[in-house]
């Protein structure tokens, strides 16, 4: 997208009185005209955040974020300790990479006495690292975030999709950013009992998806947020990649929504009494698990 679309699609936005934009990827900061675009939509009055890998943080980069107070919070990816965040990223060095950028961060913020961005980091629990989840946050919160959030990985297959198209009666679900014919076996009693215990050691800088203490049968998505895509599309769930409400070039947010608010209403309805096997592997709450 180019950045005179993304300004213009982010004042569209503005007039809807959206208050908070996060923006992910991919990669955000693989986008040449990141920091012009978020510099603009700051001067909005938008409170932005970002989810980002790390790796592509320079020292310029983090001391401009800071010097100009460009996000509110911005959200590092992290996989485990050095070894293990490595080899899911598969790639040697890269922890070291983030961690440096990280404790950079925290340098500058500390010398020019800012408070913002707050620091978050999202640590994905699979069969990958749940056997070092002590000592992987155990090392990550000597990066002093202010939550490190457990949430776990989300496979979409070939038998979820269909199931989920085939009820809503439609191609709601194309090919998968989360796709994976590999089931991973995690067992969730033991990943909550883990979840607890680093709780009371920890306090309340450890965060997780609410399946990790109870059942969860609620979206907290819908109707709360959207997802803009490079194209302009409107999505309202972000595990229903093909289900398009309208494009934010042709008309706003509220109109779209508005229009589509049975369809949205139904879908909320079917999520939270168990019927959307999607559901399952949300990428933002897990619901009905």
């Amino acid at each position: 997208m180019e950045l005179e679309t993304a300004v213009y699609l982010c004042e569209r936005l503005r007039k809807d009185n959206v208050t908070r934009i996060t923006f992910i990827g991919g990669e955000p900061f693989l986008y040449k005209d990141f920091l012009k675009l978020v510099f603009k939509v700051n001067d909005m009055g938008f409170l932005t955040s970002v989810v980002t890998n790390g790796t592509l943080l320079t020292e310029n980069l983090i001391f401009e974020i800071i010097k100009n107070n460009l996000f509110d919070k911005i959200i590092f990816s992290i996989d485990g300790y050095a070894d293990i965040h490595d080899r899911i990223r598969g790639e040697k060095g890269v922890y070291g990479r983030v961690e440096n950028n990280i404790k950079f961060l925290n340098h500058l913020k500390r010398k020019y006495n800012k408070k913002k961005p707050e620091l978050l980091i999202y640590l994905t629990v699979s069969s990958y690292n749940i056997d070092k989840l002590d000592l992987s946050v155990s090392k990550i919160i000597s990066l002093n975030p202010s939550k490190i959030r457990l949430q776990l990985a989300s496979f979409v297959n070939n038998s979820l999709i269909e199931q989920t198209n085939n009820f809503l009666g439609g191609e709601f679900i194309s090919m998968h950013s989360y796709f994976s014919e590999i089931k991973d076996k995690i067992d969730l009693e033991k990943l909550k009992n883990i979840f607890l215990n680093l709780k009371k050691i920890h306090g309340g800088r450890i965060v997780g998806e609410k399946i990790l203490e109870d059942l969860n049968t609620n979206c907290s998505f819908l109707f709360k947020n959207a997802i803009i895509t490079p194209s302009g599309k409107i999505l309202p769930c972000p595990m229903l990649n093909n289900f398009s409400i309208g494009n934010l070039k042709e008309r706003s947010l509220r109109e779209v929504f508005l229009e589509n608010i049975d369809v949205i209403s139904k879908i909320k309805n079917f999520c939270e009494d168990g019927k959307l096997p999607i559901c399952r592997q949300c990428c933002v709450e897990k619901v009905i698990i």
